[in-house]
């Protein structure tokens, strides 16, 4: 594997990992009012509707995973060899927050 090509599951961990940090914490970079089609920066309340923090969610993890996964390629290529085989339990771990913070809307 060329060290390319082993920056694509970094990129997948640590977006996965800021994800889940951002939906617990409420980090939304942007908001989005779809039924009067206005976008605003940051985390917004609704206006006239629901709101979408999902977009937001998903810009502050691309925003943070890009540089990081960036600095990961600087990092000698043995030590990204023992970090890699814990690559697995990071995904892992951020299913079961989700499924943690989504228990509410299942046992109402």
């Amino acid at each position: 594997m060329t060290k390319i090509e082993r920056l694509f599951p970094i990129f997948g961990v640590i977006f996965a990992a800021v994800y889940a940090y951002a939906v617990f914490k409420d980090i939304a970079l942007v908001t989005y009012h779809p039924k009067i089609g206005v976008w605003d920066l940051g985390h917004t309340p609704s206006r006239d509707g629901p709101a979408m923090y999902w977009y937001g969610f998903v810009l502050f993890a691309i925003v943070v995973a890009v540089p990081v996964t960036a600095l990961c390629a600087l990092v000698p290529e043995k030590l990204l060899e023992k970090a890699w085989s814990l690559t697995w339990l990071v995904p892992l771990v951020a299913m079961v927050c989700f499924v943690w913070l989504l228990l509410p809307y299942y046992t109402k």
